[in-house]
């Protein structure tokens, strides 16, 4: 913990700007363990909530002004009502349909963003994030950056301990293990598949959050 909040204090800017996409994505990996890993519902679809949290975090922020603060959880729902939509869908599918399912969320996300109004998503044009704000100090140096990353990955993986050390844990790993015998054992499968797709998209979409501010445009 140390090593890394002197960091940026040690290295140059490039290696700032490396770690600083690998919190992101740890961030994003980590919804990724839950999901399949605690869950076992197979999710190849990460990448296009990931990208629905971002959208939803540059739409809050440029054109509602929402500070940084509430965008960046908003994103995280955002990308979590999305994933429940799939998560629904593993209620009655799995294995290899369920692989299927989820790589539609990948060219469903695509066809939404090209195809809607170019006044909500900005079409093929993208859309431009103003930097985060805090008390009036702009985050939008490297360093800064890094820091609102590192703060918000500690605090997401901190969150998936918790999860995993549940109830809610322990039932993920009952229904990856056997859903059946769960289910004779008075676990509720449906609720347990949607809620770790719901978990897994909601740590994407804080990614995708933060990518947002990091890069300051999406598209």
């Amino acid at each position: 913990v140390l090593l890394l909040l002197v960091l940026p204090l040690l290295v140059g800017p490039r290696l700032v700007a490396v770690a600083t996409s690998v919190l992101i994505t740890a961030v994003v990996a980590v919804g990724l363990q839950i999901c399949t890993g605690y869950g076992g519902q197979v999710n190849l679809g990460q990448a296009a909530f990931m990208g629905s949290g971002a959208y939803a975090t540059a739409v809050l922020a440029s054109k509602f002004g929402l500070p940084f603060w509430l965008a960046i959880p908003a994103g995280g729902c955002a990308a979590a009502a999305f994933g429940l939509v799939f998560g629904l869908s593993a209620v009655r599918i799995k294995g290899f349909y369920l692989v299927l399912t989820t790589i539609a969320a990948q060219s469903l996300f695509h066809f939404m963003v090209l195809n809607l109004p170019q006044s909500w998503l900005g079409g093929s044009n993208g859309l431009a994030v103003e930097p985060a704000e805090l008390f009036g100090y702009a985050i939008a140096t490297d360093r800064s950056i890094y820091y609102l990353c590192l703060v918000v990955a500690a605090i997401m993986v901190a969150g998936a301990y918790g999860i995993a050390r549940s109830r809610h844990g322990r039932d993920f790993v009952a229904v990856r293990d056997d859903d059946v015998a769960s289910g004779m054992m008075g676990i509720d499968v449906v609720r347990t598949k949607a809620m770790a797709f719901l978990v897994g998209a909601f740590y994407a979409g804080i990614g995708g959050a933060l990518w947002a501010y990091y890069v300051r445009f999406v598209a």
